[in-house]
């Protein structure tokens, strides 16, 4: 289905992308919440011997990922919603002036 190409289709990508980063630093404070934390010792070798080594470095490795989505992915995600509503704020006013000129 091919949706044609308009000014108002920027909101939704914008609010999905608001969304996305949310979802992911409400992931990563489940995670911290967990304490998962301290399952990340898989990194320089050493594992805290509540578990098993593989449990441990798998649940590592989630917080490890929710830890880098959390402080790598979701400012890009929130600069990127941003500058869609900036962009879709221009062409509104872009719009408006060329409708009403100030001349």
């Amino acid at each position: 289905m091919n949706l044609p190409a308009t000014p108002l289709r920027s909101r939704p990508l914008a609010r999905g992308l608001l969304l996305r980063a949310a979802l992911l630093v409400a992931f990563y404070g489940l995670c911290q919440a967990a304490g998962l934390r301290e399952y990340t010792g898989f990194l320089s070798g050493t594992h805290p011997g509540t578990l098993a080594p593989l449990p441990s470095a798998l649940l590592g490795l989630i917080y490890l990922v929710a830890y880098l989505g959390a402080t790598l992915l979701a400012p890009i995600l929130l600069l990127a919603a941003g500058f869609l509503g900036l962009g879709r704020l221009a062409r509104h006013y872009l719009r408006i002036t060329k409708i009403y000129p100030a001349g």
